[in-house]
């Protein structure tokens, strides 16, 4: 309980991964992502008492939160790039959004991403110069490699 009447006690307990919850202005709902459906997409569920939910995303996601001011839900695409909104079209006792649209394309991966209060800018943790390339080592014979460090 947020007033502090009890132990806390799980929001959801299921099979599945669920993380990012964003609550709402106004404390009704949450969004948070999980990979019920085999990857992570985003869900919106009635709050605090879990219920009513429905899914956001079809595409997958990598987060997704709601805006300072309640009518929008800003969704982080799965490669961390590109940054869409779904417009809040009811939020009472049952929910309604639009489908996700894209607002922009960040120049790389970020790790992180903020929006003012006025939801007029973003503040993005992007990384620094040119990120090196990708590479896998494969080790062959890993066993007798194992035993001569014993």
């Amino acid at each position: 309980p947020a007033d502090g009447s009890g132990p806390p006690r799980p929001f959801l307990q299921t099979p599945f991964t669920e993380q990012g919850g964003s609550v709402s202005p106004d404390g009704r709902w949450i969004v948070y992502t999980s990979d019920e459906s085999g990857r992570d997409e985003a869900y919106v569920q009635s709050f605090p008492v879990p219920g009513h939910k429905y899914q956001l995303t079809t595409e997958g996601c990598a987060g997704a939160r709601f805006s300072p001011n309640g009518r929008e839900i800003l969704v982080l695409s799965t490669d961390s790039q590109s940054v869409s909104a779904a417009d809040v079209l009811e939020s009472g006792t049952s929910f309604r959004a639009s489908t996700p649209r894209v607002l922009f394309r960040l120049p790389g991966p970020t790790s992180g991403l903020e929006v003012t209060n006025d939801g007029r800018r973003f503040l993005a943790t992007l990384p620094v110069g040119r990120s090196a390339d990708p590479s896998i080592t494969v080790t062959l014979d890993w066993k007798a490699d194992l035993q001569a460090q014993r």
